[in-house]
């Protein structure tokens, strides 16, 4: 059967399902809007005179068409169907004039975006409207008090740069290693971007200085070495040939052609620790001392249960080794050595950071910046534990949860020592 379309919009020529919307772009124009939905980061806003509550908006044109069919009938005799069609079609909105935009809340108050909440509201609830067109369905915002008293603490940084026998190791220079540090205390050390949900950690990553023998370092930070092992036998010597650098003083970054490991969650607390207190989502054993974690690392060959592994890539693949050190999502896998969850729902997992103040998304939309919560809403992920995202928000949830694993693991908690940075015990 030979199908024949003939549309009553050319728009249609890019028509996609409702439940898989493809973004289109065209020239604004006021009448293509037709439906509007309120878009939000976080349904949690903390009320500390610091965070920023924000919204956005997606917006629809609905096209309708004439689908029309030709086949023969019984008697030979063609006959034509014709069928009418609607689709929906979602258009870019940065093409959107601002004078087209506003925002209202559930008393019809115009919004004014960011948005710093002082008043005494418990609840908060979105309208977007553009052209005139507003969303039929407003997104509720939770506000709820935030009062954050962390102490600082510092965490002294050493990657050890382990080149293999059968590689010749990339060239690195001093600032690559602080941009990292720098990227780290945006996140983690009064964060510079405070979103709704936003916590302050109150983190500063920091590059040793001394070595474990008082010395100061050639370049602050990092620790090269030689290697007679590649692939897995190296995976497995790691820790011999960083023996002296104890997780007491360091956190640990192993730079090297092992592979990299995906798990860098804590499975350790000191025996003193109540067991009601140990985490969701964690597994724990009680350990005496760090002396005892490391051991037992050493005992099962894993570098990941006291650093991170990162399997670098080396010259004769120079991209590859680009994306896993230089592009490495740093305060992602530091947030996972320190107890945080990835917030993406798939399998082998719980289907849940037990943070309650992040978006929870399927790992369907992990491709994109731009992600669907099980709500079923679309929002732009910012956490540093979605997949692809702007990497800049740790939650105040996701706070407790680091702070709790500096306090009570052993292997994360170099920040009680001064060594790494005065050579003095």
């Amino acid at each position: 059967m030979n199908k024949i379309l003939i549309y009553l919009s050319v728009l249609t020529l890019f028509s996609c399902t409702p439940d898989d919307y493809e973004i289109v772009e065209f020239d604004y124009q006021p009448e293509k809007v037709k439906y509007v939905e309120t878009k939000i980061n976080s349904d949690i806003y903390y009320k500390n005179g610091v965070n920023t509550l924000d919204a956005s908006f997606l917006y629809y044109d609905i096209v309708t068409y004439i689908e029309k069919d030709f086949e023969v009938n019984e008697d030979g005799d063609t006959i034509t169907i014709t069928e009418e069609v609607t689709d929906t079609l979602r258009l870019k909105n940065d093409r959107v004039p601002l004078s087209e935009i506003s925002f209202y809340d559930e008393n019809n108050e115009p919004l004014e975006f960011p948005l710093v909440i002082n008043d005494d509201r418990s609840e908060i609830e979105i309208f977007a409207e553009v052209s005139g067109i507003r969303a039929e369905k407003g997104l509720k915002v939770s506000i709820l008090p935030l009062d954050e008293n962390h102490d600082k603490v510092t965490i002294p940084v050493v990657f050890h740069m382990i080149e293999s026998k059968d590689y010749d190791f990339f060239s690195y220079e001093a600032s690559d290693f602080q941009r990292i540090i720098d990227q780290l205390n945006a996140v983690y050390d009064n964060p510079e971007y405070r979103a709704a949900n936003s916590g302050n950690p109150n983190i500063e990553f920091t590059l040793a200085k001394y070595d474990p023998n008082g010395i100061l370092l050639g370049m602050s930070g990092v620790n090269a070495l030689n290697s007679a092992y590649d692939g897995a036998d190296l995976s497995e010597e790691i820790l011999d040939l960083t023996e002296d650098w104890s997780p007491e003083h360091y956190l640990n970054i192993y730079v090297s052609s092992a592979p990299a490991m995906d798990n860098y969650l804590p499975t350790d607390v000191f025996d003193t620790t109540d067991e009601l207190e140990y985490l969701e989502g964690l597994d724990l054993t009680a350990f005496v001392s760090v002396e005892d974690v490391e051991a037992y690392a050493r005992q099962i060959k894993q570098a990941e249960l006291i650093g991170i592994l990162i399997g670098a890539h080396f010259e004769d693949n120079i991209s590859r080794y680009t994306y896993h050190f230089l592009s490495t999502n740093w305060p992602q896998v530091v947030g996972q050595h320190l107890g945080l969850i990835p917030t993406v729902v798939q399998s082998g997992n719980s289907g849940t950071d037990y943070c309650f103040d992040t978006f929870e998304y399927s790992e369907l939309f992990k491709n994109s910046k731009e992600k669907k919560n099980l709500e079923g809403n679309y929002f732009d992920s910012e956490n540093i534990l979605d997949q692809v995202s702007t990497n800049k928000v740790i939650s105040a949830e996701q706070v407790k949860r680091v702070r709790w694993v500096l306090e009570n693991c052993p292997s994360r908690q170099p920040w009680k020592s001064s060594f790494a940075l005065t050579g003095n015990q």
